[in-house]
């Protein structure tokens, strides 16, 4: 997912009121449904010369280039959701929107930043059939367009620092649903994100997703129910491996319903095929705007296999692949301004990044063991019928190969760990991040050398006595292999002192990193004495 540009535009974001529930009750009727708000949504932005961002299920991110076209294109598809409910169609469509102006970080095929968080959170506020507004934006139609609008008060939304000034605007009857046209209490602009129909919806979605994870569940309404509530929440489209992780006793029932849901267009694929059209980013989500994990994850699953495979002729294309995504993390850690929403947005994706990275490194772990252990234990039973007593000859099949596996157990352990230190490290910061990836990849990069060189060492040491035990001649590459192991030892440990004395001074707690042995005095001391001079070493 490429950066495009950075720029002031005005962000609108709308949803289905009880999608979810229409789903539930009538899957052909309200896929129909969607379709039909699908064109009145595409066809009003295009109009209004805005550009739909990205859509997943219901919900449109769209933006404008002045906040004028953006009101008159929402004001537009509400009077036309208004028409086509006053005909009386079979499902009526009841629509929220959301509109705010901001600063935003456009990408590739999805956009970040505070204004996208923003018009999604005041999306969520209005009620449905009504548009939600922010200040900035009333200021400037206030005096263009003749409106009714009713004031909301300030409002805090979820995981905005600050409060918002919010306004709604009323457009017609038809496009409100029932129960909520005269009731303007009903409303609560104080805190919008918690108790009511809201606390319920969180409860329910605990419950079922209990439920699920029972083994007797076999529910395709009640997973379809949460499938997309999950969707909704995080505001981009789950991957069929995002839900698998919660639901570790599922059935072969569940796994069925999984794809039928992702041939549907609601899920995209795992690692074997996942993520035609993620950006799984744009932006592993769970927040108020589409997170930037969707299409980094993606191209994990583009390489086409478990992207923890390191043996084999793939190696050397995954590499390749991790180094472009990481560039690309570093890019959007390096571009993102500092002063938008989208910064600590960008802190928690990448804990969600690593967490899912994780998770598929030990899959392909897995995967690889199995095909080592049946493929060697193959050979073995093939020399034990045809010459077993004789040159064993398996033996270097399965030592070369176990270079490859010993490489691929180091990888996946480091990846390991370091979602497990960024999940316990609340309050991470961006510069923090910055520093923390450093410190990540020089270990990666020396635990991947030092384990490789053993596992090579063990291999030439066991060939040597296989055959010629009478002269000792892997003790030379050994002997050099180990000089530059020694050599490269303390240049590692002083970039990680450095590090890790950058990550204290930038108020980070690291007790974590140092694997809890140490009082927290014992950092200081550690990275303040004894330093060897590390000039020749980028950070």
């Amino acid at each position: 997912m490429e950066q495009k540009e950075y720029r002031l535009a005005a962000i609108m974001y709308t949803d289905i009121a009880g999608f979810s529930r229409m789903m539930e009750e009538n899957e052909a009727g309200t896929l129909e449904t969607l379709r039909r708000h699908n064109q009145l949504i595409t066809d009003s932005v295009r109009k209004h010369g805005g550009r739909v961002i990205k859509s997943v299920g219901d919900v449109f991110l769209s933006e404008f280039p002045n906040t004028v076209d953006a009101v008159r294109s929402a004001v537009e598809v509400q009077n036309d959701i208004g028409r086509h409910n006053d005909a009386g169609p079979v499902m009526p469509i009841y629509l929220r929107v959301g509109i705010h102006l901001g600063d935003i970080y456009f990408l590739e095929d999805d956009a970040l930043g505070e204004g996208v968080s923003i018009a999604n959170r005041l999306q969520s506020l209005a009620r449905p059939g009504r548009i939600c507004i922010s200040q900035d934006v009333l200021n400037l139609v206030s005096t263009k367009l003749d409106l009714n609008v009713r004031s909301l008060g300030r409002s805090k939304l979820k995981n905005i620092s600050r409060e918002i000034e919010t306004y709604e605007i009323s457009v017609n009857d038809g496009a409100e649903e029932p129960g909520t046209r005269d009731n303007d209490g009903a409303t609560s602009a104080t805190n919008p994100t918690t108790g009511g129909a809201r606390g319920s919806s969180s409860a329910l979605r605990g419950a079922l997703k209990e439920n699920l994870q029972s083994p007797e569940y076999a529910g395709f309404n009640e997973l379809k129910a949460l499938v997309l509530g999950e969707i909704k929440r995080a505001g981009r489209r789950l991957s069929i491996d995002d839900v698998r992780d919660r639901l570790p006793n599922r059935s072969g029932d569940i796994d069925t319903a999984l794809e039928t849901l992702a041939d549907k267009g609601f899920l995209t694929r795992g690692s074997a095929g996942m993520a035609r059209g993620t950006p799984r980013e744009v932006p592993r989500g769970g927040g108020a705007h589409a997170r930037v994990r969707k299409n980094w994850d993606r191209d994990w699953s583009q390489r086409g296999g478990s992207p923890g495979r390191s043996h084999g002729g793939s190696r050397g294309a995954s590499d390749e692949e991790e180094a472009r995504i990481q560039s690309r993390w570093d890019r959007a850690l390096e571009e993102t301004p500092a002063g938008t929403g989208g910064y600590d947005s960008l802190v928690e994706d990448y804990k969600d990044h690593v967490a899912s990275s994780a998770e598929r490194e030990k899959a392909g772990l897995r995967g690889h063991l199995i095909s080592y252990v049946a493929v060697n234990g193959g050979l073995f039973f093939l020399w034990s019928m045809v010459m077993f007593g004789g040159f064993p000859w398996f033996l270097i099949v399965a030592l070369g190969w176990g270079i490859g596996l010993a490489s691929h157990f180091s990888g996946v352990r480091q990846k390991a760990r370091e979602s497990r230190e960024l999940d316990q490290w609340p309050g991470l910061t961006r510069e923090q991040l910055r520093i923390y990836r450093k410190l990540a990849k020089a270990r990666s990069n020396w635990s991947g050398h030092l384990v490789s060189n053993i596992a090579t060492s063990v291999f030439l040491l066991l060939l040597n006595f296989i055959v010629s035990p009478g002269f000792l001649w892997a003790a030379f590459p050994i002997g050099f292999m180990a000089i530059g192991v020694f050599s490269h030892l303390p240049a590692y440990k002083a970039k990680e002192r450095r590090l890790l004395k950058r990550l204290r001074d930038a108020g980070a707690s690291i007790a974590h990193l140092l694997g809890g042995k140490r009082s927290a005095s014992e950092p200081e001391q550690r990275t303040t004495t004894g330093a060897p001079n590390t000039a020749g070493y980028e950070a």
